[in-house]
């Protein structure tokens, strides 16, 4: 783990010394988290307006010669509260990605996770895609649980046993708006940088442009957690 005081200068040196990736993940709970990326010289203002902002609508978009957004992700102790829905914050560009959160998430946990076991990136923008990954993984989990909640409801109505089902159904009704509410924008956000929208056609080629970047061959060598997952 590297400390919020050293990271600023090794980083520096880090990328002017090798042509490797880093990975660097920040709890906003904490406030010299919050101190090194508002001082920080490798973050464009925008993203840092981004990442230390108390906006949580979904969004990703360009900023400078990299990517700056918030996407959906889930609380680590989730176990299907409605209240447990958190949010990602991110920026990268072809050689970093920051990213921060202000509660313990499951999906970039899982993340951290999978670097630590071994998942092998040449490119910043591979972490988000697999965090994707593990995020469709924890929902794919949590849509089948609903499911089965829902078909033990039917078949004790069926059943003519309806004690105490609607206030059930009632509670897996709003587990499912809010998921919905919470991560449909979210794939509005990942589709519109590719989607050409009226007179944002220009903007969508320069988007394509700009995420083809990430397609050379590049290193990934050090991921690195700043005080938490």
């Amino acid at each position: 783990m590297l400390s919020i005081a050293s990271t600023g200068a090794r980083l520096i040196c880090f990328l002017r010394e090798s042509d490797a990736n880093i990975w660097l993940h920040f709890n906003l709970a904490d406030m010299r988290a919050k101190r090194w990326l508002e001082a920080s010289t490798i973050i464009p203002q925008i993203a840092k307006d981004i990442l230390l902002g108390s906006n949580n609508q979904m969004m990703l978009e360009p900023v400078d010669s990299g990517l700056a957004g918030v996407l959906g992700d889930l609380h680590h102790d989730f176990q299907n509260d409605p209240a447990k829905l958190g949010v990602l914050r991110l920026y990268l560009d072809d050689r970093v990605l920051i990213s921060a959160r202000r509660h313990p998430l499951k999906a970039i946990d899982s993340l951290r996770r999978s670097v630590a076991d071994g998942f092998r990136a040449t490119r910043p923008i591979d972490l988000i895609t697999r965090f994707l990954h593990h995020l469709a993984e924890t929902l794919g989990l949590i849509i089948a649980e609903l499911g089965e909640t829902i078909d033990h409801i039917e078949d004790r109505i069926l059943d003519d046993h309806i004690s105490g089902e609607g206030g059930e159904l009632g509670r897996a009704r709003q587990l499912i708006v809010r998921l919905r509410r919470h991560l449909v924008p979210q794939r509005h956000a990942l589709v519109g940088l590719l989607s050409p929208r009226g007179d944002s056609g220009a903007a969508s080629g320069r988007h394509r442009h700009w995420l083809c970047r990430f397609c050379q061959p590049c290193r990934f060598r050090q991921a690195a957690t700043i005080k938490g997952h």
